[in-house]
């Protein structure tokens, strides 16, 4: 390992980490990239040298960004961590062997984007999500807006661009690599600036439904749950009497496991809200199979929307498992909302708000609103609970829809389709946030079309790929022609 590189690569780490655990330090971790991207332009570096720098740097963040995975599982901890790094180290290998030995940094810039936008789409079709390579980028709300246009892959894309550019102006101090760098960032900086604008236009709309979100801080713990199913049952009647206001529409629970089966026993949750005479939504896990443990055995995570007369809308199953229980939660075969005189309800169970296409499936299927029911559990720490936050403010801007978070122990929110968390609980307390929840209906282009830039990057790579095979069959071809002139010319000189 040569010095210098190595050196640069804990720098990395060190702007990773720092970016990872100190809010204010978190736009450190933007530029995170730029040592590794000093050594991928270090022409001395071998590719396989680069990877095994890279899969450092790799490591020791997804060691700490994915360490929630251990409250479920060590194996799969180790399985993620080792996924995430061998994609960040795959990354940089790609974009080597594509971009070539192109001395226009043009090609790399674009690569450099290109590239990642696609990784970044990609993993969404994972149980990980691409929330597992996100969270570096996320701390900047301006930024987020270009969400709206091609998901969250455009503002990564474009950060890991403008590192890329700002490392060649450090490692080629050329014209060129100044006059790239300077264009990058201006381009972000351009970005900012309307995205702050378009935080400060919010849509506006007529109609919304009066929300009482439950946030009742109940343990978390799965055996707790069942050994106090008294005092869980207790809680919810004295939280629905609460809420139930002459005003309010619906009321909102959080995902949690009810000790009985709601899917086959609806009869607690009929009488709730047929006293309060108001809807109630509310999620839990259920068995797959009647009488089932759901601690132990296979389950489904469910959400039920109850009427004023006890009758149920729904129900709804989550699609996508949680990366912690991929081998006992049972899923749904296709997204669906919920729809009921109320509206139309797109509905997000717990992980399920780390996936784009699933809010994109909503908004088609002509959601009104998104309600992300979140079960953290164990995962109450202040950075995992920001992080899950965020998530909904990305939702929420990709579909141009008010999204109402509700969770257990917090943060339960209200985040506007600029993103801007309206309204927050503090966490580890029991609370009802209230709030009109607007129907509000911007047309994001993203929802709609949302592979436009996924084409535009395959074209890019594919005619990048063309253009390496063409160049390098030329140079063969010249090559050729030299070793057939080098005979006559010797023929010549005897002669």
């Amino acid at each position: 390992m040569r010095l210098k590189n190595f050196f640069l690569t804990i720098l990395s780490c060190i702007l990773f980490v720092l970016g990872l655990y100190l809010p204010p330090a978190r736009p450190l971790s933007y530029f995170a990239f730029i040592p590794l991207f000093c050594i991928y332009l270090d022409e001395k570096t071998k590719t396989f040298k680069l990877f095994q720098y890279i899969v450092l740097a790799g490591l020791v963040y997804y060691a700490n960004a994915l360490q929630w995975l251990v409250l479920f599982n060590y194996g799969i901890y180790a399985g993620a961590v080792l996924i995430s790094t061998l994609i960040f180290g795959i990354y940089f290998v790609l974009l080597r062997w594509l971009a070539g030995n192109s001395k226009n940094l043009i090609p790399h810039t674009g690569m450099a984007f290109f590239i990642w936008f696609v990784l970044q789409a990609a993993l969404d079709y994972t149980p990980l999500s691409s929330a597992s390579i996100d969270i570096p980028f996320y701390g900047s709300q301006p930024f987020y807006q270009l969400c709206a246009i091609q998901g969250f892959g455009l503002v990564s894309g474009l950060i890991m661009a403008v590192n890329l550019s700002v490392a060649a102006l450090a490692v080629k101090r050329s014209k060129s690599s100044i006059f790239l760098a300077l264009l990058s960032l201006l381009v972000l900086a351009g970005g900012f600036v309307w995205g702050t604008r378009q935080i400060q236009n919010p849509p506006i709309s007529q109609e919304s439904i009066r929300v009482a979100l439950i946030q009742h801080n109940l343990p978390a713990d799965g055996k707790w749950r069942f050994e106090h199913a008294k005092t869980i049952e207790d809680t919810y009647k004295r939280l629905t009497q609460y809420a139930a206001t002459p005003d309010t529409d619906l009321i909102v629970f959080p995902l949690y496991s009810i000790p009985e089966d709601p899917l086959r026993n609806r009869l607690f949750f009929a009488s709730l809200a047929r006293r309060a005479r108001k809807y109630i939504l509310f999620a839990s896990h259920v068995p797959k199979e009647p009488g089932g443990d759901i601690l132990t055995g296979p389950y489904m995570n469910m959400a039920f929307l109850i009427s004023p007369e006890g009758s149920l809308w729904g129900p709804y199953q989550s699609s996508i498992a949680s990366p912690g229980n991929l081998l006992r939660e049972s899923t749904a075969e296709k997204y669906q909302i919920i729809e009921s005189p109320l509206g139309k309800i797109g509905v997000l169970l717990c992980f399920e708000n780390a996936h784009p296409r699933l809010a994109r499936q909503a908004v088609r299927q002509g959601a009104d609103i998104l309600i992300s029911l979140s079960n953290p559990g164990r995962l109450t720490a202040p950075m995992l609970t920001e992080h899950h936050l965020t998530l909904d403010q990305l939702r929420s801007i990709e579909t141009g829809r008010w999204t109402a978070r509700v969770s257990p122990n917090g943060y339960t929110a209200v985040v506007d389709p600029s993103g801007t968390v309206v309204e927050k609980t503090e966490l580890g307390k029991e609370q009802v946030l209230r709030f009109d929840l607007p129907k509000a209906k911007l047309q994001a282009l993203y929802p709609q079309h949302p592979f436009l830039m996924v084409i535009a990057a395959y074209l890019f790579i594919v005619i990048m790929v063309l253009g390496k095979f063409l160049t390098k069959k030329g140079t063969k071809e010249n090559h050729r022609q030299e070793g057939h002139q080098k005979p006559q010319k010797q023929v010549s000189e005897k002669a």
